[in-house]
């Protein structure tokens, strides 16, 4: 640079350019973030890969299915006990993860429960149910479960069968005794946290797992499985007369509801049994006195072991008298609810329950019974009160509290005929 005298003048330094630094300082901002990205889109893909192959099988966290067995709990037999409890586990679980709590469980609790270890034999049903893959659906483990009881003879050596199922495991005895369609020798149901309506969470769940039995589980609508089961329960006259129990959870598993209340209920016939515990916990009783326990024995008292009626105590001096006639007839279904719950040797066990109006004082003391209609009278008989009449060897029965002062009683019978007979009981009312 030359001046006015002709000098030269020193060179300026030179600024810096600002466009230029902002652009190194988006490289440097640039790579900064590029390595995480790169980081969580290897993580991303692995997680995806991982699924892929745990669903493909390539690599498995599941048991293998030649380790699922079936069978009774002790190991030993015979076993010809009167009665079998049907333990049926849910999506994901086993015979014994299932029901175990703190060294015990819920089968080896009532296997040595002194009430019932003498009646009852307990049959643990398994099938194998991964978290990731393929397996049978719930139609299919229905088939599975068809096979098991049948392998091991359990309708044919018990008098009385019982299903405790979890979650699933309800949908898979549902499915079972739709295609059965015999409830000869079923005494109750009882459901833990059945989703008979179907769970949200399986939307979610299926969006990971493979597994065919969720897509069993998805919400009721546009669910046809579900939607086949219900329609044939609520169209089968006779399994709604089988004391059908359910509980459901009352406490979130991991933040999230499993079951809704509404749907582990749905096609219960008796008192709902609402239990502090969430979906897993519900079938781990750590003991006797817990309610998770204590209200499947009690059910069992009420619908397996139905117990010999007192005797009526005669009617007294100065007591009143009053005589009742009752019909029904089972071709037209009059007055009476009759039904027959028990099949056997050609002929239907009957039972007909007679309960007092509302508007009749006092209480039940004693019921004859006759038959109408010539010919199918002749095959038709009330059970005997020191005899055998399949699995309800009394002429009657109270069906609610007191016994002593009855307002209701269950008459029970025998007949092989037609639907023609018409029954009729003259009862005998006492205040």
């Amino acid at each position: 640079m030359v001046t006015n005298d002709g000098g030269s003048a020193p060179d300026q330094p030179t600024k810096p350019d600002p466009s230029a630094e902002s652009n190194h300082s988006v490289a440097r901002s640039g790579r900064r973030w590029a390595r995480p990205l790169i980081w969580s889109a290897i993580g991303l893909g692995a997680v995806v890969f991982g699924v892929i192959a745990l669903n493909k099988g390539i690599i498995s966290i599941d048991r293998s299915p030649f380790d699922v067995k079936a069978g009774y709990v002790d190991g030993q037999g015979p076993y010809n006990r009167p009665v079998a409890v049907v333990f049926v586990h849910g999506l994901f679980g086993t015979k014994t993860d299932t029901w175990s709590n703190k060294g015990t469980s819920f089968p080896a609790l009532f296997v040595a429960d002194p009430e019932f270890k003498d009646q009852t034999d307990v049959f643990l049903f398994e099938y194998y149910t991964p978290k990731f893959g393929n397996a049978a659906s719930i139609v299919g483990l229905a088939g599975q479960l068809r096979g098991s009881l049948e392998d091991h003879r359990v309708f044919e050596d018990h008098k009385r069968v019982v299903f405790l199922s979890h979650s699933m495991g309800g949908l898979v005895v549902r499915e079972y005794l739709l295609t059965k369609h015999d409830l000869d020798k079923v005494a109750m149901l009882y459901f833990y946290s059945t989703p008979t309506n179907g769970s949200e969470l399986t939307k979610t769940a299926q969006e990971i797992s493979s597994n065919p039995q969720l897509r069993g589980m998805l919400p009721l609508e546009g669910n046809d499985l579900l939607q086949s089961i219900q329609d044939g329960w609520l169209q089968w006259e006779e399994v709604k007369r089988v004391p059908s129990y359910c509980a459901y959870e009352t406490l979130q598993t991991d933040l999230v509801w499993v079951v809704s209340q509404s749907s582990a209920t749905a096609l219960c016939n008796e008192p709902l049994d609402p239990m502090s515990a969430n979906h897993l916990d519900i079938v781990k009783p750590p003991d006797r006195g817990d309610p998770r326990y204590s209200r499947f024995a009690t059910a069992m008292r009420k619908s397996a072991f139905p117990t010999k009626a007192q005797v009526p105590p005669p009617v007294q001096d100065g007591q009143s008298k009053t005589e009742l006639t009752f019909h029904f007839n089972k071709q037209q279904g009059l007055n009476l609810t009759c039904w027959s719950p028990v099949r056997e040797g050609g002929g239907n066990l009957l039972a007909c329950r007679i309960t007092l109006p509302a508007d009749v004082k006092g209480s039940i003391s004693d019921v004859a019974f006759s038959c109408e209609g010539g010919q199918p009278c002749q095959f038709t008989h009330e059970c005997p009160d020191n005899g055998s009449c399949g699995n309800h060897p009394y002429r009657t029965e109270p069906h609610n509290l007191p016994v002593d002062k009855p307002r209701g009683v269950d008459w029970y019978g025998w007949t092989n005929d037609g639907n023609n007979a018409t029954l009729s009981f003259k009862v005998t009312v006492v205040n």
